[in-house]
């Protein structure tokens, strides 16, 4: 079934990393597509790897031209957005990129209304990922700005992975029928079909 991400996984502001209502009240068992970085481990066990993301590319968006003149390399007391329940926020700018942002400062919402926000001079930035802002259909009012970041550990080819309520034995279970899946060479078929049928930019494992 398909659901909002915060169903899956939660971040309000100035908390920390949380399983979000429908993952954790049963509605469902697992969340698919997640990257393993460190703030969602306390939460979520992982199962291996299904798929991989040729890189990851995370950056700053600034409104087109960047009209506010907004400089990446000073973020101090800037207005930053993030994405609701993904992995490119705050604790990933402070801890794994040592940038330096006011938690006060951190907005979390739907990327359409954080781009809305970020025309509205509401925001001086949002930070995600360009494949984030590609699907938003507003990628032609933004403008990314400065380098790309990481916030995956294993970023120049991130694995994504489906994540189960701690302590639940579904993991298990799911590991290793994948296992059998791709011990059979029929991972490698599903996989190669899903791409020619879907496109985007995954690597089967």
């Amino acid at each position: 079934m398909y659901d909002m991400v915060e169903n899956c996984n939660l971040h309000r502001k100035d908390q920390r990393m949380q399983g979000g209502q429908g993952i954790m009240g049963g509605w469902y068992d697992a969340c698919v597509g997640y990257f393993n970085v460190p703030s969602r481990r306390p939460v979520f066990d992982y199962t291996k790897p299904f798929v991989k993301y040729p890189e990851e590319r995370n950056s700053f968006y600034v409104a087109k031209g960047n009209p506010d003149n907004f400089d990446p390399s000073n973020t101090a007391g800037k207005k930053i957005g993030f994405v609701e329940g993904l992995a490119f926020d705050g604790t990933c700018l402070r801890n794994i990129a040592n940038v330096e942002i006011d938690s006060d400062k951190e907005i979390y919402g739907d990327i359409s209304k954080l781009i809305k926000s970020l025309g509205a001079g509401e925001l001086d930035a949002i930070f995600t990922a360009l494949d984030v802002v590609k699907r938003s259909g507003l990628d032609g009012q933004v403008e990314s700005i400065g380098s790309e970041i990481a916030c995956s550990e294993d970023a120049k080819e991130p694995e994504l992975h489906i994540v189960i309520r701690k302590g639940n034995p579904l993991v298990l279970w799911w590991d290793e029928a994948f296992q059998q899946l791709v011990d059979s060479g029929q991972y490698y078929k599903i996989c190669q079909e899903a791409t020619n049928k879907h496109g985007g930019e995954f690597v089967c494992i």
